[in-house]
């Protein structure tokens, strides 16, 4: 028991630590575009203290973009701190919907590294369960990985959430042809232990050509 705790703990830290230094990144990229604008913008004041004319529609485009960025960082940390207090409780009642959501906008950068697009299929109504809201990310993001390893061609991957009893189903996909490499090849032992733990399971379906994640509703946590 001990030793599935720790690898639980250690997937866990790998797979944040690989979402916040994605985050850290498009953060910088932010920075350093504000900062080649506010350059421009210098010179623009020195073009002013010269008495040179200055073209208001393109100081107008800077500031604009300026905005642009500022707006962007500021999704970006907005989401990444809901990402973030998915770890203040180890199980609670998440929408799962938004988190994938969440999941998906953090992880850009890490799939165009991957040369994957992701289409996250509308979700109505919302699909509410009760989980351990870090490890389904988790679980979610390893199942993507591996759907865009066995994509052929640059194909974009759907992401579907939906109600199912009392948990909830996410299919991503769609491959076609199918892997010959068994999903058992990918989720090892760490991907297992997570598995296990949320009370899910995984398929690959045949006649869609979609991977199948089905969440069961945890009960929740006493008090």
């Amino acid at each position: 028991m001990k030793a599935k705790e720790t690898v639980l703990q250690e997937t866990g830290l790998q797979f944040f630590g690989q979402l916040s230094a994605a985050v850290s990144h498009d953060l910088k990229n932010v920075l350093s575009i504000i900062n080649e604008k506010a350059g421009l913008l210098e010179d623009f004041c020195y073009m002013a203290r010269q008495g040179r004319a200055l073209d208001m529609e393109r100081i107008d485009a800077v500031t604009a973009q300026v905005k642009d960025q500022v707006a962007r960082a500021d999704q970006i940390i907005r989401c990444f701190n809901r990402f973030a207090h998915s770890t203040d409780h180890p199980v609670a009642a998440v929408d799962l919907g938004e988190t994938v959501t969440t999941l998906v906008r953090l992880a850009q950068r890490l799939l165009a590294g991957m040369e994957a697009m992701l289409e996250l299929q509308p979700i109505d109504p919302p699909v509410v369960i009760t989980t351990r809201p870090l490890m389904v990310q988790e679980l979610i993001w390893a199942a993507i990985q591996w759907t865009a390893a066995q994509r052929d061609g640059k194909k974009a991957i759907s992401l579907a959430v939906e109600r199912s009893g009392d948990g909830a189903r996410v299919l991503i996909g769609r491959l076609d042809p199918l892997p010959e490499e068994g999903l058992e090849a990918v989720f090892r032992s760490a991907a297992d232990a997570v598995r296990e733990a949320l009370g899910a399971e995984i398929h690959l379906d045949p006649a869609s050509g979609m991977l199948r994640i089905d969440l069961a509703a945890l009960a929740p946590p006493a008090g």
